[in-house]
């Protein structure tokens, strides 16, 4: 089992949204689903941004949502 901390996560979510806005849509979705992935992968209610109050459950959700073009 492989422990990704909360900034591994935010970090990753930096990469998904700069390929977006490069116009890298396939990177982006990739990055997108792979987040989505890792979040999952955690419980729901693990906190990845306090400050912003992002669970691992919302991040999930917000992934699934962009990797699907949304």
């Amino acid at each position: 089992a492989l422990y990704l901390d909360s900034g591994h996560l935010l970090a990753r979510l930096h990469l998904a949204r700069c390929a977006e806005r490069l116009g890298r849509a396939e990177e982006a979705a990739r990055e997108y689903e792979n987040l989505e992935r890792l979040a999952a992968a955690r419980a729901p209610g693990d906190v990845v941004d306090a400050k912003e109050g992002i669970t691992c459950g919302t991040l999930a959700a917000l992934c699934r949502t962009h990797a699907r073009g949304g």
